[in-house]
């Protein structure tokens, strides 16, 4: 399994996961629920959202390893028997390597409206500063 590369900070992906290139029924899986994600950089701050409308917050998992943040739930099956379903609620994951100047002890996660919201604060050292001329 691999990470997806991105350009620097957080950028575009380039490349999907190697694990999803694989036929066993858990990457099939994961590789067809990829729930949708926003990025946005503040001038303290990035704040991740990630889509995921009909999963309870005890069922999503949110973890970092070194600089890798990985965001993932487990298969729900469906309660109802549907005649047509487009809002998925399987397993997935998603993963993004994050830039170096996160203050990772500070990440923050909140799930409000099926909205997973998790904010990332830049450390103070990285935050540019004015320098006064003497």
């Amino acid at each position: 399994m691999t990470v997806m590369s991105f350009a620097p900070g957080f950028g575009i992906p380039v490349k999907r996961r190697e694990a999803n290139k694989t036929k066993s029924p858990e990457n099939q899986t994961r590789s067809y629920n990829r729930p949708a994600v926003n990025i946005m950089h503040q001038p303290n701050a990035y704040e991740i959202q990630v889509a995921v409308p009909g999963y309870d917050r005890n069922a999503i998992r949110v973890e970092l390893d070194k600089d890798v943040l990985t965001i993932s739930a487990d298969a729900k099956k469906p309660a109802a028997n549907y005649t047509r379903r487009e809002i998925r609620t399987g397993a997935f994951e998603r993963r993004f390597q994050l830039p170096e100047n996160i203050e990772v002890e500070a990440i923050e996660a909140n799930h409000k409206n099926g909205v997973l919201s998790i904010h990332l604060p830049i450390a103070e050292a990285a935050k540019p500063r004015q320098i006064e001329v003497a």
